[in-house]
């Protein structure tokens, strides 16, 4: 959970924040925590995507 802390993290300082937002609510939670454990490699796969070109 550390690794995907910190990734999405640095996506939200990259100017991601509502992408990140977005990809956490879209599990239905408003937390990281609240997400499932094995759902971990999803999110941060759907998290290295964010790029400023889309």
């Amino acid at each position: 959970m550390i690794e995907l802390r910190d990734l999405l993290n640095q996506k939200s300082r990259d100017g991601f924040t509502d992408k990140v937002k977005e990809l956490i609510m879209s599990y239905g939670v408003k937390k990281l925590s609240q997400i499932p454990e094995e759902k971990y490699p999803e999110v941060y796969a759907a998290a290295e995507k964010f790029t400023k070109e889309g």
